[in-house]
């Protein structure tokens, strides 16, 4: 059975299996790998337009992403804390990796947003901004 509960101020840790062809396996670049996790809860069913891309030994869904990743802005779900694990193992894909592929999209997302202002036209004048 995997711990996913907290022990007093310490999160219990337990392995994620990834599933292939995922946003998140491009991105942490394993099979496997090991999480905190500090949840008694855990997810019952998933929206039609979600599917789970990680999963702990007992079964439970740790992670999930869009299915349609084309038409819909980055997202990846999980259940443990890449936060705090930083803390503990700075150089873990389920933390560092995260993070770099987060800050990256934050990027292209600014970056298209800036197009799309420059590119649309003045209200006063017509000239594009």
């Amino acid at each position: 059975k995997s711990d996913h509960r907290r022990q007093g101020q310490v999160d219990g840790m337990h392995e994620v299996t990834v599933e292939r062809k995922t946003l998140l396996r491009e991105i942490v670049g394993t099979e496997t790998g090991l999480v905190n996790s500090a949840h008694h809860q855990a997810i019952g069913s998933m929206a039609a337009e979600l599917a789970v891309s990680a999963y702990a030994p007992d079964g439970s869904a740790e992670a999930a992403e869009w299915k349609d990743k084309s038409a819909n802005p980055f997202l990846i779900c999980v259940q443990w804390h890449p936060e705090r694990l930083a803390q503990l193992q700075p150089s873990n894909p389920f933390t560092q990796n995260i993070r770099q592929a987060f800050l990256h999209a934050v990027l292209i997302g600014k970056q298209r947003t800036q197009q799309n202002i420059s590119s649309q036209p003045n209200k006063e004048d017509g000239t594009r901004a």
